[in-house]
């Protein structure tokens, strides 16, 4: 049975690149690729942006909400007079009924009253991903700067939570996990 449509793209065109038409549903995994280099984090904020309703587009419609996973963030003020502990930020971010809330707390190196800013990138990426995918089901994240190790695991998770019913958008400047996902996109680079 085919699974509804949970968002469509007609196709994104911009002065500087094109992105073909795809579509999520339910179970599936897509990878957008944005190649690597110095556009990479302009077009991925964009894209998030847009993949999540945030900004509107004419050529995007989202059938049910998708949420983007964030990069952890804190200002210097908070992180050296009043820190982010792992439970504050699950209180603020997750929803507390939601059994992927807990799971951050099976990493040995996790607690409820671990700095958030004392973790290293993949761990502070894999709590900002716990809280999403306790509120949301359809999920846009990027795997930019988790490493070697960080990469596969955050990968891991995510393709398990789509195996559930879930649905995700990759947005990566690497092909690493393409033949893993179950739709791959290129963006297009135009010519100036």
């Amino acid at each position: 049975m085919n699974q509804p449509v949970l968002l469509s793209c007609n196709s994104i065109l911009t002065d500087q690149y094109f992105i073909p038409p795809f579509d999520v549903r339910a179970g599936e995994l897509v990878q957008v690729y944005l190649y690597h280099g110095y556009h990479f984090y302009p077009v991925l904020a964009y894209l998030s942006k847009i993949l999540t309703g945030a900004i509107p587009h004419e050529n995007i419609i989202l059938h049910q909400p998708f949420s983007y996973v964030p990069r952890f963030t804190e200002s210097w003020w908070r992180r050296h007079f009043r820190p982010v502990t792992v439970d504050a930020y699950m209180k603020k971010h997750a929803s507390a009924d939601s059994p992927a809330a807990n799971r951050i707390y099976e990493r040995s190196n996790i607690r409820k009253n671990t700095r958030i800013n004392t973790l290293e990138a993949p761990d502070r990426k894999l709590v900002s991903l716990s809280a999403t995918l306790s509120r949301s089901s359809c999920i846009v994240f990027d795997l930019a700067g988790l490493g070697p190790v960080g990469t596969p695991q955050t990968f891991s998770i995510v393709k398990e939570h789509v195996q559930q019913g879930g649905a995700a958008i990759l947005l990566d400047g690497y092909k690493d996990f393409q033949q893993e996902c179950t739709k791959y996109v290129e963006l297009q680079w135009l010519a100036s």
